[in-house]
């Protein structure tokens, strides 16, 4: 491996490489604060590489893909608004804080978790790359279904304060995710009389938009007088930003775990960077000595959340490369750039194109540390938003995330989806239900009764399916260690007192 790598360092430095990496790391700070804009930026961005060398052009992706989840982290701090998909946990927790006038603090932590995951996802690749045949290989149907029930369990530690509620919210969610053809069952479920629209169920997009981004700005509209309560700007500028940077060290288990979920997550095609944000989440949760902050505006819940969106880059990279299997629609994207510039995935790639995988690892690394810096250098600025009387703040907002809404499929539908979720999303808030809980029924739902069937339809109808088979074992023994952990740390408790 040390060729490759020394011409990739040697591609490295040539200005032109260097310009255009810049180039698309600004690109996808940019795209990924606008919601709904990033993957039609990144399907443009590619475009512009026809006729380029390939190992320029892979410079410019990875990029463009690098910066785009710092650049999400920012709307969803300041305004509530996630950029992207997988930014909406980092709303519990950065908007709350950005509320309390520490904005730059809340940018500060999301840039180093940020730069910090990357780095760990990438290491990872670099390591896992001649055993991903084994790991991909290893989850089928019965796998993903243990590992959807240990994510289903995690709503137990979701739920903070009230879990019948927060029950309540995670059933609402998997009945939301059931909305729409079912590859089971072949009919349509409860598509309201649409025989096209909900077809592919409730999309995604403009969902969460509505569900996060809406329904703040309704809180924000009764409430009045400025985002941040008072209109105080505490501890902004580069000494608010850079001491959220070096917060980042104190949660360094926080870091390594919600990284490693993330890895894990880019791996298994199918389980998304969505879905592993709400894990890293709700683990930080249960793990965490103060679990009652979470959701106040706590440095934890900021990096589960970003740690683990850019880790699962490094994870996701790998079934792309050696398969051809994309881990999420970015890399569905930069896959298209490979056969553009005549790269085939799969088992020979590594072999005859390592320096092409060095630089992808160069370009996310590299890309994650320039938007860090740029939204660590910018967050004094980024932060005034925050003192703004809410009039000139929401109808803004409100259009932006109404665009963001419709950007994403160019369906005017989508609009009513975005107003509906955040009328629910506030009514959620205003009654105590948890959006947490509700996000993760969401996600895990249909997945769950997909892969039950699938697993099934393998065995015969035989249940010893997810009884023989060593990683459905592991994943069946540690969901039970998670419904055991409560009683374990009470008894801790009591016989440490």
């Amino acid at each position: 491996m040390w060729e490759p790598l020394m011409q990739a360092m040697g591609m490295l430095s040539e200005p032109m490489n260097l310009l255009v990496l810049a180039v698309g790391a600004v690109s996808g700070l940019i795209l990924g604060a606008l919601p709904g804009l990033f993957l039609a930026g990144l399907t443009i961005g590619m475009t512009f590489t026809f006729g380029w060398d390939a190992e320029t052009a892979m410079f410019l992706m990875a990029g463009m893909m690098g910066a785009a989840t710092e650049g999400g982290s920012v709307p969803a701090i300041l305004l509530n608004i996630p950029g992207e998909a997988p930014n909406a946990a980092t709303c519990f927790d950065g908007h709350p804080m950005a509320r309390r006038g520490e904005a730059g603090r809340a940018v500060g932590l999301a840039a180093a978790s940020s730069f910090l995951g990357a780095v760990v996802g990438m290491c990872f690749l670099m390591i896992l790359i001649p055993f991903v045949k084994i790991i991909v290989l290893s989850f089928g149907p019965p796998e993903f279904f243990m590992l959807v029930v240990f994510g289903l369990l995690t709503v137990a530690y979701a739920a903070r304060g009230n879990m019948l509620k927060g029950l309540v919210s995670a059933g609402i969610g998997v009945l939301l995710s059931l909305i729409g053809f079912s590859p089971v069952h072949g009919v349509l479920r409860f598509n309201f009389g649409s025989d096209n629209y909900l077809w592919d169920g409730i999309p995604l997009v403009p969902f969460f938009i509505g569900l996060f981004a809406i329904a703040e700005l309704v809180n924000h509209v009764l409430r009045g007088d400025t985002i941040a309560e008072g209109g105080q700007r505490l501890k902004v500028g580069l000494f608010g930003a850079f001491r959220g940077f070096l917060e980042v060290f104190h949660y360094k288990t926080t870091l390594v775990r919600s990284s490693a979920i993330g890895i894990l997550a880019g791996i298994i095609p199918g389980i998304g960077g969505v879905l592993a944000n709400f894990l890293s989440y709700s683990m930080a949760v249960q793990f965490s000595k103060n679990p009652e902050k979470f959701g106040t505006g706590t440095a934890e819940g900021i990096i589960a959340s970003e740690a683990s969106n850019d880790a699962k880059d490094g994870g996701a990279l790998l079934p792309t490369i050696i398969f051809g299997i994309p881990g999420s629609a970015g890399m569905a994207v930069l896959l298209g750039a490979f056969i553009l510039h005549g790269l085939q995935p799969g088992f020979f790639f590594v072999r005859e194109h390592m320096d092409i995988v060095f630089v992808l690892i160069f370009g996310f690394v590299i890309s994650n540390f320039l938007a860090s810096l740029m939204a660590a250098f910018g967050a004094d600025i980024l932060a005034r938003v925050t003192t703004l009387r809410v009039g000139y703040v929401v109808p803004a907002a409100f259009l932006l995330s109404v665009g963001g809404a419709y950007a994403a499929r160019e369906n005017v539908w989508d609009i009513g989806i975005a107003i509906a979720a955040g009328v629910m999303g506030f009514a959620f808030n205003r009654f105590g239900f948890s959006l947490v809980t509700l996000v993760i029924g969401f996600l895990l739902g249909v997945r769950a009764e997909l892969s039950f069937v699938q697993s099934l339809q393998i065995s015969a109808g035989s249940y010893a399916i997810f009884f023989t088979r060593p990683v459905t074992i592991v994943l069946m023994l540690l969901s039970i260690l998670l419904l055991c952990l409560p009683w374990l740390t009470s008894r801790k408790a009591k016989a440490s007192s």
